[in-house]
Formats: C-alpha cells, sequence, structure tokens
C-alpha cells in the first residue's frame, strides 16, 4: 500500500512525536508499504489510505482526506495533547472519520467516547537494547538520568529539585538529556550547575546518545504533567533501567498497576524519598529491577510490528472489499 504519514513535527527539535512518525514510517516499510511522510499544510498525495499522528493538530487534514476521499482508510494516532488537555471539538471531529484510532498506552482508552472505543488499538513503542558491552554501573555514583526538553509540560526540573532533599552523603547524580525548547529555563539550568554539585545538563543528545545514556544509568525519572504514552519508558525499560516515574496515565499505563516506583505529579519530596530507598534499600531496588525485566516483552519490536500488520491488513481488506463493489 501507499500510506500518506501526517506528522506535525518532523522538522522541530528531536520529540517523541517525531520519534514516532519516524518509527512507524520504518515499521510500514518493513512490512513492504509505501510510506509519505508530510506535515499539515502539505497536499494529500495520491495515496491508499492516510496515517495522522495528532488528531488536532493534523485535523485538517484528516477532514480535508474524509471528504476527498470518503472510501479510503484513515488511522489517527492519539497524541497526549490530544487526550489530555487539547481541542475537544478538532479531536472529536477527526475520531469521527477515523476507520481505526491509535493510542500508546491502555489507559488512553479511558478517555475515549464509549461509542469510539471499539475502533482503538494499543500499540506501545517498541526499543532496542543498547549495543554497548560494558555493563552497567551499581554502585558509586549511583547514575540517574532525566530525558526530556526543557518545557513546561515535563516539568524538566523536578528531579534536579528532588536532589537537593537529599541528605548529604547521598551518591546521587542527575544527568538530564533534553534540548532548551523554553529559553525561560535557561537562567534555572544555569543556577541549578552552579550551586547543585548532583546535577549535570547534557543538552540535546540523539537518539542512539539517549539509549546509551540509559544504559549506564541505575534509574531514569521522568516527571511530566501529561505525557500519551512516554516513549522514554519503554526505552529505560529495554536497557533494564527502573523507572521512576509521576502518576500521569501516560507513564501508569505503560507499567504494572502496582508498580512502586511512582510518585503523585509535582511531589518533590515523595520523589527524593524514591530515590533514597533506591539507593539505600536493595531489597526495594532489586524488587523495581526484577519489574522492569519482567515488562520488557512488552516493548519487542516484534510486537509493535506484529500489531501495525494486523491493522494494515484490516484496512487492506476493507479497501479491496470497498473496490470490489
Amino acid at each position: 500500500m501507499r500510506i500518506q504519514l501526517f506528522s506535525p513535527t518532523l522538522k522541530l527539535a528531536r520529540t517523541g512525536n517525531q520519534y514516532t512518525a519516524f518509527q512507524w514510517a520504518r515499521i510500514l516499510e518493513g512490512l513492504g508499504h509505501c510510506v509519505v511522510l508530510t506535515e499539515p499544510g502539505d497536499m494529500l498525495a495520491d495515496a491508499d489510505m492516510l496515517l495522522a499522528l495528532h488528531a488536532t493538530k493534523c485535523h485538517s487534514a484528516i477532514r480535508a482526506h474524509s471528504a476527498q476521499y470518503p472510501d479510503k482508510p484513515r488511522i489517527v494516532g492519539l497524541a497526549g495533547t490530544d487526550l489530555y488537555g487539547g481541542d475537544a471539538v478538532k479531536l472529536q471531529e477527526s475520531m469521527e472519520v477515523a476507520d481505526h484510532l491509535v493510542v500508546l498506552q491502555h489507559r488512553a482508552l479511558q478517555r475515549l467516547p464509549i461509542s469510539l472505543r471499539g475502533r482503538a488499538r494499543v500499540i506501545s513503542q517498541s526499543s532496542i537494547a543498547s549495543a554497548m558491552e560494558e555493563p552497567k554501573p551499581t554502585r558509586d555514583p549511583v547514575d540517574v538520568c532525566v530525558v526530556g526538553h526543557l518545557r513546561p509540560v515535563k516539568d524538566p526540573m523536578r528531579a534536579e529539585v528532588a536532589s537537593r532533599l537529599l541528605p548529604e552523603d547521598s551518591r546521587i547524580r542527575i544527568r538530564h538529556a533534553g534540548a532548551m525548547l523554553d529559553e525561560s529555563y535557561k537562567s534555572r539550568v544555569d543556577q541549578e550547575m552552579r550551586e547543585n554539585a548532583r546535577y549535570t545538563w547534557l543538552g540535546e543528545l540523539g537518539g542512539e546518545e539517549v539509549v546509551n545514556l540509559l544504559a549506564q544509568c541505575q534509574l531514569m525519572v521522568i516527571s511530566s504533567f501529561s505525557e500519551g504514552g512516554a516513549r522514554i519508558i519503554g526505552e529505560a525499560i529495554v536497557q533494564g533501567t527502573p523507572v521512576i516515574g509521576a502518576e500521569v496515565d501516560g507513564v501508569l499505563g505503560l507499567l504494572d498497576e502496582d508498580y512502586p516506583g511512582t510518585f503523585p505529579v509535582e511531589d518533590t519530596q515523595r520523589l527524593a524519598d524514591l530515590l533514597q530507598l533506591c539507593e539505600s534499600d536493595e531489597v526495594f531496588l532489586a524488587d523495581l529491577q526484577q519489574r522492569t525485566s519482567s515488562l520488557a516483552a512488552r516493548f519487542d519490536p516484534q510486537v509493535e510490528r506484529d500489531a501495525w500488520k494486523a491493522l494494515i491488513d484490516d484496512c487492506e481488506s476493507a479497501l479491496s472489499g470497498t473496490r470490489s463493489l
């Protein structure tokens, strides 16, 4: 099939949506399909179907495709800003004309109208383990990574602030990778680098560099106010790096229901307590590591590939049925 894939962030700094779009394109091409990557505002291509990553930001393209090609399949992927605080009218209109909806974690299904849940499939994003041969360090220092651009929705400085609450003899060190997308954070980062010996800002890293960072660290913190289905969680888990995550759907929906390494949004003290517990309580840390190992199969590339194959096969069958009429 020839598939036109719309994504709102192809040319911006590396973001989760951008990585998702490119990953979907690679998977579909690996399945033998031709993928045309485009952005909102681009012309509709002469394609067999439309795949849109972001119901609200790709709203105009989705609606135009529905009007111009009513009999061709449409798959709409729902991002975090679609489900958690986006434009409700555009979201509803895009979902109504979609033949299939894709969400990145199972809690997202609860955000959909009951009438549309039957169109939705959960396809979590897979990851591949680092090729680094060095074993993960286990003791001094205890490296904790934060992987997220500096912008408000990521609450990017939470781990750094929490590290200030740790005992003086703590061996924890925060390593933060992410682009400065909001310049208002620059002075805070500069100050933190001067005053907090536990904190290092690494700037924006490439995909392989992020994977290697995760492989080197003993823990990963994600403190976002909102996530659609945080791909960094799967990347951390595949590297064997336990997650300490904020209690939002896009984090909790990728973990076990009773996963103990979570904290309420903005709860700096609870985050600090969890970091200290991981450092000082070997039993607690071993439990997190065991749970991390048990979750890894969810993020196997073959699982994601098989899910996409099943979905596209359904679209092809529907399209063949339409053409035969």
